[in-house]
């Protein structure tokens, strides 16, 4: 839908993830320019 791409205009490169399985505030980089 269109959620994901407000992500797209807030941070056009990248966006971060939580873990939902970390105990710790783990995000994982996830990278649309490769």
């Amino acid at each position: 839908g269109s959620a994901p791409y407000r992500f797209f205009k807030i941070v056009p490169e990248k966006f971060y993830v939580l873990d939902p399985d970390a105990k710790v505030d783990k995000r994982v980089e996830v990278n649309f320019n490769e």
